[in-house]
């Protein structure tokens, strides 16, 4: 066959449109995860994480929060929403200098995007508090719903339930 002459469909895949050829010898080996299958996964890794962040640090539910990035990133969100507008600079931080934060402003949005549900019924601080500490297990849900569905030509469906609790325990 010349280099510019089309190769013929393989019959056998036009009468099985499924059938999947493996190439260079790898043979997939798992379907791809579907929707009820990687809500599942969100669920069990964040519910995991939850329980587990609540049982390690139980002083959050009393308005503590787990570390100083947590906190400086709440100062900043204080800062935002009294100017009503995006703050690069945190005062009084750095010796007294300031510090520029600039890349984290998706994170910031979306932690106003958690916190708008609890305005409503509480205030800015405690809205904002939950949804500081929902960030976390959510994060952690969508964490192992992606390695889930990016696991999965690789990998047996029975075995993927580990992905969640593998998520929630990684370091």
């Amino acid at each position: 066959m010349s280099e510019h002459q089309v190769r013929p469909i393989d019959p056998a895949a036009q009468r099985r449109p499924d059938l999947v050829r493996p190439r260079f010898g790898v043979q997939l080996a798992g379907a791809p995860v579907a929707l009820g299958e990687g809500l599942a996964y969100f669920a069990t890794a964040t519910l995991l994480a939850a329980a587990i962040g609540l049982r390690a640090f139980p002083a959050v539910l009393q308005g503590s929060l787990v570390n100083p990035d947590t906190y400086m990133r709440l100062v900043r969100l204080r800062e935002m929403l009294s100017q009503h507008a995006l703050v690069y600079v945190v005062p009084r931080d750095s010796a007294g200098a300031g510090t520029v934060l600039h890349w984290s402003h998706l994170i910031d949005a979306i932690l106003l995007l958690l916190a708008a549900p609890f305005a409503p019924v509480s205030s800015g601080e405690a809205a904002l508090h939950a949804a500081a500490l929902a960030f976390g297990p959510l994060s952690i849900g969508l964490l192992a719903a992606a390695v889930a569905w990016a696991a999965a030509p690789f990998s047996d469906r029975r075995w993927r339930w580990l992905v969640p609790l593998l998520a929630v325990l990684s370091p």
